[in-house]
């Protein structure tokens, strides 16, 4: 994460690299040789000394990152972090000098060889170029430990280098290539509430539709079968209208087979019509009202079970 001043300083730190590339690699023959960052357009480019200008071409959202730090809040509406946005920046680095000692040739190799042994531009780098820049003093870029990543790229087609030329920059063709430089994160200020920590880690238990509320007592029943009508007898009583389920499942591994919704008349008694299901050993839970009971289990600790015999079958 970085500060407005991020975009600035990454041009700065890629321009004095050249710079200082060119004092301590440069062609002799090339002393007066400079680095620039200009429009394409300036005049001073096609001027006595041999120059390469660094020209911030295009800005454009990172699509691999656009969405690795959106701003997220509390339920109050306060910020939790700060809104980023990831940034890969496109330079147009051109190469001005006399054509006919090849000096735009001379310094593309020089540029070339720069960037393509030294491809980032590391936080160390970054922080001695804003300790030299008055402007930048106040730029966090280096102190948020991005390194940015320098990549070559190109024009799509010959047409579309010739129309940058006379369209957008209106001169003739200059020799250049693109590099890309990624990322370069900006993020917004503001205030960013910090939450308190967690305190613990657990599992509370409420009533449905309400979180953090008292569970309710469990729920005490014994069951009746004739034929394929389950009566409950619960304890507490239900009111009227109550929502209420039997949940049918597997005596050996617990696991749940059916469930269906019953009628809850008022009282202590839940009705259900077990019609649809295939007969077989179940063992049986009820939930109603919020509340729900535990496995009935005889005096030795079994689970208790009902049967749905099949159809001809003797009633329960």
């Amino acid at each position: 994460m970085s500060d407005s001043l991020a975009i600035a300083a990454a041009t700065e730190t890629l321009s004095q690299f050249l710079s200082m590339w060119l004092i301590s690699h440069g062609d002799q023959t090339m002393p007066d040789a400079e680095v620039k960052h200009l429009a394409p357009t300036d005049p001073s480019l096609d001027g006595e000394r041999p120059t390469i200008n660094v020209y911030l071409f295009l800005s454009a959202v990172d699509p691999f990152l656009r969405n690795a730090a959106q701003p997220t809040h509390n339920a109050a509406g306060q910020r939790r972090s700060s809104p980023s946005i990831p940034l890969k920046l496109t330079y147009l680095i051109s190469f001005h000098g006399d054509e006919g000692k090849l000096e735009p040739q001379r310094l593309l190799g020089l540029a070339l060889a720069a960037i393509n042994g030294n491809p980032v531009l590391g936080p160390t780098l970054i922080q001695h170029v804003i300790d030299h820049t008055a402007w930048l003093a106040t730029c966090d870029l280096a102190r948020s430990g991005q390194a940015i990543k320098l990549t070559a790229a190109s024009f799509s087609s010959v047409d579309e280098l010739g129309s940058f030329w006379m369209n957008f920059a209106g001169t003739g063709h200059r020799l250049a290539m693109l590099f890309e430089a990624s990322v370069v994160t900006v993020t917004s200020p503001g205030e960013v509430v910090v939450e308190p920590p967690v305190e613990g880690i657990g599992l509370t238990v409420g009533r449905i539709g309400g979180v953090g509320e008292t569970a309710p007592p469990p729920l005490q029943a014994t069951f009746a079968m004739k034929g394929k009508r389950l009566t409950a007898s619960v304890s507490p009583r239900i009111r009227a209208g109550a929502r209420c389920m039997l949940a049918l499942h597997d005596p050996k591994s617990g696991r749940t087979l059916h469930s269906l919704h019953g009628d809850a008349p008022g009282g202590a008694s839940l009705t259900f019509d077990l019609d649809h299901i295939p007969p077989g050993t179940y063992a049986v839970r009820v939930i109603a009202d919020s509340a729900w009971t535990d496995f009935v289990r005889n005096a030795e600790g079994e689970i208790e079970t009902v049967v749905i015999a099949p159809p001809g079958g003797r009633d329960e």
